[in-house]
């Protein structure tokens, strides 16, 4: 594994969320769990996602990371559709301007 691969890793996947989802052991599972674990969480996030129009895809994302929220533990954001964790997340999103990025 190349040097800077831990700080690439960590960079794109927060370590406390990555231990709480992984165990102590998480500084680095491998892709097929880690694709396993978050495709598990889109799944059960089913019922709280919204379609958006796939060119804001960029701003859906910077509203959810201006408000604080972890990309693939508290959202995740595929082929123009959002999916968070919460009712809440979602309601402030909404709030934050994703109402009217959404595709009718």
């Amino acid at each position: 594994m190349p040097p800077h691969f831990d700080t690439i890793y960590s960079t794109i996947f927060d370590q406390k969320y990555m231990r709480d989802l992984f165990g102590e052991d998480s500084k680095s599972p491998d892709i097929g769990e880690r694709t396993r674990v978050f495709f598990d969480l889109w799944q059960q996030w089913e019922h709280r996602s919204v379609r958006i129009k796939s060119y804001r895809n960029k701003d859906v994302r910077t509203i959810l990371l201006s408000l604080g929220y972890k990309e693939h533990f508290e959202f995740q954001l595929r082929n123009g559709e959002l999916r968070c964790d919460s009712d809440e997340m979602l309601a402030m999103a909404m709030i934050n301007g994703l109402e009217n990025m959404r595709k009718l």
